[in-house]
């Protein structure tokens, strides 16, 4: 099962992290170590109603991310 923690290997492109029954979310999402000009499709797809926190921001239920690693970090665009 899905748990609290999820952690997205290095490497990855695409990630989708499905949870069903997730009532109250809580859930946290830490990045893989990334190369300069990395992209990373996030889809979240849970039919919860709370948050998913990924890099300190708080997402909703159903949310594509697009993150892209520039110097020495992800950001969000």
């Amino acid at each position: 099962g899905v748990t609290s923690a999820q952690t997205i290997p290095n490497g990855t492109m695409v990630y989708d992290l499905g949870i069903s029954n997730s009532s109250t979310g809580g859930y946290t999402i830490t990045l893989p170590s990334g190369t300069n000009g990395q992209i990373l499709y996030i889809h979240l797809n849970y039919d919860g109603s709370g948050n998913i926190t990924i890099n300190g921001t708080a997402y909703s239920a159903d949310t594509n991310i697009t993150l892209v690693y520039s110097g020495s970090s992800w950001l969000t665009f």
